[in-house]
C-alpha cells in the first residue's frame, strides 16, 4: 500500500493518531475556506467604498460649479438637480450583490441581516469579527441629505439647502462642508475595515502552517519501514533464486538419468 498502517487492525493506536491528524487537516481547511470567502466579501466592500468616494468627489465638483453660478440662476438650479440625481446612486453602493459585503455596508433598517460578520476561523471556537461599516447616506452612514431634505441625523431640523431654485452661496458652502464630512467617514470606515481584514490574512497564514505541520506529521507516522521492506524484498529474491536453482537442478538430474539409461 506504500503506507506503514493501512487499517486499524495493523496498529489501532497509530491508526487513531493518523486519523486524528487527517481530521484536523480537514477542519482547518474548512476554516481556511471560510476565511477565503470572507476575504472576497471584504474586497467587494472596499471596492464599493472606493466607488462611493468617487461619487462624493463628483458631487463636490457639482457643488463647486453651482457655487460659481449666480444665485437664483437656472444654471445653479440645474446643477443642484444633478446633485440629487447622483446622490441616489450612493445608497445603491451600500447594497452590493455579495451577501457578506452587503452585511458590512448596509443599514439594518434597510437590510435586516446587516451587521458584524462573524467568521469561524480556527479551533476552539476561534472567530474573526468584521465590524459593520455602513456607507448609506442616512444617519450612522454618511449622513448626507439630498437638497431640500434635513440631515438624516437631525430629521426635525431645517434642510441645509431648502430651495433648489433659490439656493444661496452660504447654503451651498454648508453642503460642501457636509460632503467633506461624508468623505472623511468613507476614509475612516475603509481604514477600519482594512484593519479588521488583516485578521483574516493572519488567520489564513496560521491555518496553512498548521495544515502543513499536520500533513507532515501524518506522512511521517505513516511512512513504511524501509529497512523492513528491504529485508522482505531480499527474502523474496532469495526464494525466487532458490526456486529457479531447484528447477534447473531437477532438469540437470533428469538429463543425466536419461543418459545413463541409454
Amino acid at each position: 500500500s506504500g503506507q506503514n498502517v493501512s487499517s486499524a487492525k495493523q496498529d489501532p493506536i497509530l491508526w487513531s493518531d493518523i486519523q486524528g491528524l487527517k481530521s484536523a487537516v480537514s477542519r482547518l481547511q474548512a476554516y481556511t475556506d471560510n476565511l477565503h470567502r470572507a476575504a472576497g466579501s471584504v474586497r467587494i466592500a472596499v471596492e464599493s467604498m472606493e466607488a462611493s468616494d468617487n461619487h462624493l468627489q463628483e458631487l463636490g465638483l457639482i457643488l463647486e460649479g453651482a457655487l460659481a453660478d449666480k444665485e437664483g440662476s437656472a444654471a445653479r438650479a440645474d446643477s443642484l438637480k444633478q446633485f440629487n440625481e447622483l446622490h441616489g446612486l450612493l445608497n445603491d453602493l451600500a447594497a452590493p450583490r455579495d451577501l457578506g459585503a452587503r452585511k458590512l455596508l448596509d443599514d439594518p433598517v434597510r437590510f435586516s441581516a446587516a451587521g458584524p460578520v462573524h467568521i469561524a476561523a480556527g479551533e476552539n471556537d476561534f472567530e474573526v469579527i468584521l465590524k459593520n461599516q455602513p456607507i448609506h447616506t442616512g444617519a450612522g452612514g454618511l449622513d448626507l441629505p439630498m437638497i431640500g431634505d434635513p440631515l438624516p441625523s437631525d430629521p426635525a431640523g431645517s434642510p441645509i439647502i431648502e430651495d433648489i431654485e433659490n439656493a444661496t452661496d452660504e447654503e451651498i458652502k454648508a453642503m460642501m462642508l457636509q460632503l467633506t464630512f461624508a468623505r472623511e467617514q468613507i476614509a475612516l470606515k475603509t481604514e477600519t475595515l482594512s484593519i479588521d481584514a488583516g485578521a483574516i490574512e493572519f488567520s489564513t497564514e496560521a491555518n496553512n502552517s498548521f495544515i502543513e505541520r499536520n500533513e507532515s506529521e501524518e506522512s511521517e507516522l505513516n511512512l513504511p519501514d524501509l529497512e523492513a521492506e528491504a529485508m522482505l524484498s531480499q527474502a523474496l529474491n532469495i526464494r525466487t533464486n532458490l526456486a529457479t536453482f531447484g528447477l534447473s537442478g531437477f532438469e540437470e538430474t533428469k538429463r543425466l538419468a536419461l543418459s545413463l539409461i541409454q
